[in-house]
C-alpha cells in the first residue's frame, strides 16, 4: 500500500504569536502528531515567517511547486489563519490542491471538501481577514498617537544617517561624526560639487556609508533631498502602494507622496543638522532644469527612464 504523503506548513508573522503559544515549533509538533495518528508520511515540513495577508511567501511558493510536481497527497496546517488570512488566497491554494487530487486539512479545525466545508472555510478565512484589518487599524491609530506625542512611530525612518534612535525617548540623537559628513555633503554640493564627485571622495577617504558599504551618487542625492536634516520630521508624508508587476506577476511596493493635509508633524523628534536655508539652496540646484540637461547625450536613448532597478526602483539611464 502506497503511504499518504503529507506536507506540513507552519507560519508566524509576529513575536506576539510566539508568546501566545502558536510558535513554528508548536505548530509543527501538533501537525506531526496529527499526521502520525492518521498513518501519513511527512514528506516535508515548511516554515514561513511572513504576514498571512500576502501570498508571495517563500514557503507558499514551495508548497505550490511541490503540488505542481505531484509529490503530495495532503497539505496539513495547524489552522486556517496559519495558511492565510485572506479568503481569496485560501480559494487559490485550495484550487491548486484540488487540481492534483490532494486534500487540505487542519489540526485544530474540521474541514471536508464539501459545499458546507467550503462555506465554513470561507467564513473562517473571512473572519481572519477582518481581524487582520482590525489589527492594522489599531496599529495605525497607535502610530498616530505616538507621532502626536512627539515620538517616532515604529518603522518611520529610525535608521537615518547622522543619527541614532533612542528607544526610550522615541527620538533621534545626533551622531557627531556622521553629522559632520552630512553638513559637508550639503556644503560641497552648494559649492558646485556633483553627487558623483562627493560619493567618490567619500569612498576614497574610506568613509563608510550608513550600512557600512560604499557611497553611491544616489545615496548622496537622497541625503540632499531629505528635509528631516533641517529638524522637521513629518509622519505620513508618503504611503506604500502595491501594484502587480506584469513582467514577474509579483506585487511591487512603491512609495507615493500623500497630500499635505495627511501629513503629521512630529515635534522635536529630530535635531537639526543644517539650516533651512542650506536645504533650500541645495534643493534649488537639484531642481534646476539646466543642471538636468547638462551632460545629456546627443543621441536620444529610447529606453532612458523606462527600465527600472529591481532593487530600488530607480529609473536607469544609458546611451
Amino acid at each position: 500500500m502506497v503511504p499518504v504523503r503529507a506536507l506540513i506548513y507552519s507560519r508566524v508573522s509576529t513575536d506576539a504569536q510566539e508568546r501566545d503559544g502558536t510558535s513554528l515549533d508548536t505548530q509543527e509538533r501538533a501537525c506531526r502528531e496529527y499526521a502520525q495518528a492518521k498513518g501519513w508520511v511527512v514528506a516535508e515540513s515548511i516554515k514561513d515567517t511572513a504576514s498571512g495577508a500576502n501570498l508571495d511567501r517563500p514557503g507558499i511558493e514551495r508548497v505550490r511547486h511541490l503540488l505542481s510536481q505531484g509529490f503530495l497527497d495532503v497539505v496539513l496546517s495547524y489552522a486556517v489563519d496559519r495558511l492565510s488570512r485572506n479568503q481569496i488566497h485560501i480559494a487559490v491554494l485550495l484550487d491548486d490542491i484540488e487540481k492534483v487530487g490532494a486534500n487540505l486539512e487542519f489540526v485544530t479545525e474540521d474541514f471536508e471538501n464539501t459545499p458546507v466545508g467550503r462555506l465554513i472555510l470561507n467564513v473562517r478565512a473571512f473572519a481572519g481577514e477582518v481581524e487582520r484589518e482590525k489589527i492594522a487599524e489599531r496599529t495605525m491609530r497607535g502610530k498616530l498617537e505616538r507621532a502626536r506625542a512627539g515620538k517616532l512611530p515604529q518603522g518611520t525612518g529610525k535608521g537615518m544617517y547622522g543619527y541614532q534612535y533612542d528607544a526610550k525617548s522615541g527620538r533621534r540623537e545626533i551622531v557627531d561624526e556622521q553629522a559632520n559628513i552630512v553638513r559637508a555633503i550639503f556644503e560641497q554640493f552648494i559649492a558646485s560639487t556633483s553627487c558623483n564627485r562627493i560619493a567618490k571622495d567619500l569612498n576614497e577617504k574610506g568613509v563608510p556609508a550608513f550600512a557600512g558599504g560604499i557611497w553611491h551618487p544616489l545615496t548622496v542625492r537622497r541625503i540632499l533631498q531629505n528635509e528631516t536634516y533641517t529638524g522637521r520630521t513629518v509622519y505620513r508624508r508618503t504611503r506604500v502602494e502595491k501594484r502587480r508587476d506584469n513582467r514577474t506577476g509579483r506585487n511591487v511596493r512603491r512609495l507615493r507622496l500623500q497630500p499635505e493635509t495627511e501629513w503629521i508633524e512630529v515635534p522635536e523628534a529630530t535635531p537639526a543638522l543644517i539650516a533651512v536655508e542650506t536645504f533650500q539652496k541645495a534643493r534649488t540646484i537639484l531642481d534646476d532644469p539646466a543642471r538636468r540637461l547638462r551632460g545629456k547625450p546627443t543621441v536620444n536613448y529610447r529606453l532612458r527612464g523606462h527600465i527600472r532597478c529591481l532593487k530600488c526602483d530607480t529609473p536607469m539611464v544609458g546611451q
